[in-house]
């Protein structure tokens, strides 16, 4: 009889870790709208050049994927709703401006508050769930994904602009997708445009551009995917 120890760390458990960040993950040629928004011009240029995605987040990845699927089917539970993740041809929404890129969950219509207005449908699953609700309870509804998460609306942007549509709905749900809130957010012609220009402008660049921030010990730095590339030298 195989004793069972009273506490250990489950090797099985371990494994499959240990397996999902060494799978093989596809290289990406181009520059992502996901990626744009971000604070540091630096990271962007990574995003671009550094075509491997890091292996630590792809269980993110995966059940951010899984709430999505879920979160659709029940959204076409609403009597008048119509969703659409796919085009006819069976391939994702999206958009491509030569190496500047982004694939889009859907688009949505008939919103029980909005039912006449087409929009561009995202969806977010996060480990932080109450902190979106901080932000809902806190803003007016239009303002709410760019005081949560400045990625997330630039990303938003981009995607109004290329798909041609003025509103943006974001749903976000919990890790598991039990709790689910939503934003509406409108189209910024301004915002979009300067977005693209600095995609434009990191796929350009042959070297890196300035760091954001000061010190590798920052806790934004500490969290960046690339720190450990972009700290290997501390006087670059």
């Amino acid at each position: 009889m195989v004793i069972i120890p009273e506490k250990s760390e489950d090797p099985t458990l371990v494994a499959m870790k240990q397996a999902v960040k060494d799978k093989p993950q596809q290289d990406r040629d181009y520059l992502g709208a996901s990626a744009i928004g971000h604070e540091c011009a630096r990271n962007v240029w990574y995003s671009y050049n550094r075509t491997q995605p890091p292996s630590d987040y792809v269980m993110d990845q995966e059940d951010g994927h899984a709430s999505e699927v879920i979160t659709a089917a029940r959204l076409r539970m609403v009597e008048g709703v119509e969703l659409w993740t796919e085009k006819e041809n069976g391939e994702q929404f999206s958009f491509e401006d030569g190496k500047f890129k982004g694939h889009i969950d859907g688009v949505i219509l008939g919103l029980l508050q909005a039912p006449k207005t087409p929009h561009v449908w995202e969806h977010k699953c996060t480990k932080n769930f109450k902190a979106f609700l901080k932000v809902k309870d806190k803003y007016e509804d239009k303002r709410v994904l760019q005081k949560w998460n400045y990625q997330y609306y630039i990303q938003a942007q981009i995607y109004m602009h290329y798909m041609g549509l003025k509103r943006h709905y974001t749903t976000v749900a919990s890790a598991g997708s039990r709790d689910i809130a939503s934003c509406r957010t409108n189209y910024n012609a301004d915002v979009a445009a300067q977005y693209i220009d600095r995609a434009k402008k990191a796929i350009e660049a042959k070297i890196e551009p300035p760091r954001a921030f000061n010190s590798p010990t920052f806790f934004k730095c500490r969290l960046c995917s690339f720190a450990e590339e972009c700290w290997k030298d501390e006087n670059a």
